[in-house]
């Protein structure tokens, strides 16, 4: 992601602002499957955030012809349809033009 040494480098990442509450914090999972070896009494799954979308400064910069607009990523809803999709759920952010 970038270098501590160079900050005004280092990429952002687009859901960084789920981690701020806790509602919300539990709804960053982009991966949830069933341990192969140990099974929960109650099927619970690991739920892991794997997926990002991970942005440059540039894209930050409010002088930039294209921006990522700052607290919008969002993970796709987590149903039927996306489940059936794929084994990730879909990470996705607005991004904007002038």
């Amino acid at each position: 992601m970038g270098s501590v040494f160079d900050p005004a480098r280092i990429l952002h990442n687009s859901l960084w602002w789920m981690t701020a509450k806790a509602s919300d914090r539990d709804d960053l999972y982009t991966v949830e499957f069933p341990d192969p070896i140990v099974k929960h009494p109650q099927g619970w799954k690991h739920r892991v955030w794997l997926d990002h979308i991970l942005v440059s400064p540039d894209l930050q910069a409010a002088a930039s012809p294209v921006r990522y607009v700052a607290g919008f990523g969002r993970i796709a809803a987590k149903d039927a349809t996306a489940r059936a999709a794929s084994d990730h759920f879909a990470v996705y952010c607005d991004v904007e033009a002038t």
